[in-house]
């Protein structure tokens, strides 16, 4: 459990210094998400933390393509 409160404090502190929608805080909540799935064996939350992550992911590819128009 130690892990997961480690990675939980790493994505406060990445949300405070990148904001919500930042590709490093979208890598956290994955890692949230596999760690759930494989050491607490929650699947409810590691599949809620991997769609964070992939809301924050489709987000960043979205203006990606902007971008590039």
């Amino acid at each position: 459990m130690h892990s997961i409160a480690f990675l939980q404090q790493e994505l406060e502190d990445q949300r405070q210094l990148f904001g919500t929608n930042n590709i490093s805080v979208a890598e956290t909540f994955n890692g949230i998400g596999i760690m759930h799935h494989h050491v607490t064996g929650d699947q409810v939350k590691a599949i809620t933390h991997h769609q964070e992550a992939l809301k924050i992911l489709i987000s960043q590819q979205c203006k990606t393509h902007q971008n590039a128009s």
